[in-house]
């Protein structure tokens, strides 16, 4: 008996000595009392009283450890660059835990209450069905409008071969996109760029002058030659499109652009198929055939466009031919199935309207839709599978990932873009869980996950931040979420002078 309890101290004693050892380590100014105290106690004294005495000092020398630990799990995240951009805007590189293993996250912070920031969506080459590298898209942005591209992320995933993104689209008003898709999410913003993330549905309507409500069917491309069709200048200059090219030149063009992006494959998107892109191609040339022989209207806005706001517009032209596109306007094209008596006359006055199945009192000037949603609010859990994604890669793979969040308030938006795994760092990329607690660690509320695997990029300075052995490497998007500045124009005209 008296040999058990010699072993169980001896047990209790190789434990104190190992603890003992860490408190050294962790506390060198707590160590030695204590260490003095399971010294003496090591086998001298197996009363009752000292097993009290050592679980007295035992809870005390663990309520010095909790708040290292609590240290410990913050020096996990390892902020390893933070530095402002603009006024507004800040830009951090953190080493970053997700799940199980260590992140390299590049995190856009802006402050949208700052009147000097701003937001916007871009679309690729200003036009819809089209792909463009990021930083040609903010050259084209800088060149066009009074703001200054600070940094950007990928936006939205988009079609295979007719490339149009996916979900509820618009840019200062004009829709580019107007169907859902599945379940997926989406986040509008309103005239203060305040955030809005949610499931919405997009439904636009004509108000003629006799006050008869007909629905838009489709906007800017057509699938048949019935319904009406609304078209703005993302569609191009003119209804219908004019192929500048021939087949063969159309496929060969798409074959050299297919080439340059397969640096970028992760192994998460079907391959492309030059046969299904000949489809493609042969389709919207049949319909264009169509679309030119149908009945079309020009209007002029005279308001604004957003959505949720009745536009009043002025019909302008007329034709069952070609027609020109406003640029401050939109083209509405009457399929065979409309009779002819619905269509307004030139000179008319009528009403569109874009109204949201949610917020229906707010007014929004851009928006982007993807899949799938990350936080909501405040719980960091991602909803693939709701939203009609069972792709295992999809969901469980490691792979660079780019991210869109904002505060509670809505006042903080949070652009984030998960890195490729790096030896470097000892990093890898993330799984959807792993973005999730990712976006809730930035201080996101709300986030969705955007495109992501070749796609990710975080572009600073025209540069690719989120690839560092590889600055200007990036493939073609469809779609990006840019960060802005006021241009400093008398600072930019002497830059173009010395250029």
């Amino acid at each position: 008996m008296a040999e058990r309890k010699i072993r169980d101290m001896n047990h209790k004693v190789k434990f104190g000595n190992g603890f003992r050892s860490r408190l050294r380590y962790i506390y060198p100014q707590v160590s030695s009392g204590i260490s003095d105290f399971l010294t003496s106690f090591q086998l001298t004294n197996e009363t009752y009283l000292s097993r009290i005495k050592f679980t007295v000092y035992l809870i005390l020398a663990i309520s010095f450890i909790l708040p290292f630990n609590r240290q410990m799990c913050i020096a996990r995240d390892k902020v390893i660059i933070d530095t402002t951009l603009s006024e507004g805007i800040r830009y951090k590189m953190i080493k970053i835990k997700g799940g199980r293993y260590q992140h390299i996250l590049h995190l856009l912070e802006a402050d949208l209450k700052n009147p000097n920031c701003s937001l916007a969506v871009m679309l690729a080459n200003n036009k819809a069905g089209t792909l463009q590298k990021l930083h040609n898209m903010a050259d084209t942005y800088d060149a066009t409008t009074e703001w200054s591209v600070v940094g950007a992320v990928n936006g939205s995933f988009w079609k295979a071969y007719n490339v149009f993104p996916i979900g509820p689209t618009f840019v200062n008003g004009y829709i580019i996109e107007m169907p859902s898709y599945k379940k997926w999410s989406s986040v509008f913003f309103d005239y203060d760029n305040k955030p809005y993330f949610g499931r919405f549905q997009l439904k636009t309507t004509i108000i003629d002058r006799k006050s008869r409500i007909i629905d838009v069917d489709y906007v800017n491309r057509r699938k048949s030659e019935n319904g009406i069709v609304m078209y703005n200048h993302f569609a191009g200059d003119s209804i219908p499109s004019v192929f500048d090219l021939e087949l063969d030149q159309i496929l060969d063009q798409a074959m050299m652009e297919q080439l340059q992006d397969t640096i970028f494959d992760d192994q998460t998107e079907e391959e492309f198929d030059m046969d299904e892109y000949e489809a493609e191609v042969i389709r919207n040339k049949k319909i264009s055939d169509i679309e030119f022989s149908l009945e079309k209207i020009a209007l002029e806005f005279i308001d604004e466009p957003a959505i949720n706001r009745e536009i009043q517009c002025k019909v302008t032209d007329r034709a069952n031919t070609s027609i020109g596109v406003p640029e401050n306007g939109a083209v509405l094209s009457f399929g065979t199935d409309i009779p002819r008596n619905l269509i307004p006359r030139i000179g008319d006055t009528i009403y569109l309207m874009t109204k949201t199945d949610k917020f229906s009192d707010i007014e929004f000037l851009t928006g982007l839709s993807a899949t799938p949603r990350l936080v909501t609010n405040g719980k960091a859990e991602h909803e693939a599978r709701f939203e009609g994604s069972r792709s295992r890669r999809f969901i469980s793979r490691h792979l660079p990932r780019t991210a869109i969040g904002a505060s509670q308030n809505g006042d903080t938006l949070y652009l984030g873009v998960v890195q490729p795994g790096s030896r470097k760092w000892g990093t890898k990329g993330a799984s959807l869980q792993d973005l999730a607690v990712i976006m809730k660690k930035t201080g996101s509320w709300n986030a969705m996950n955007l495109d992501g695997g070749g796609s990710s990029i975080m572009m600073i300075g025209r540069e690719n931040v989120s690839r560092e052995n590889q600055p200007l490497l990036s493939r073609r998007i469809a779609v990006a979420v840019a960060l802005l500045k006021v241009r400093d124009t008398i600072l930019d005209n002497i830059i173009d002078m010395m250029e």
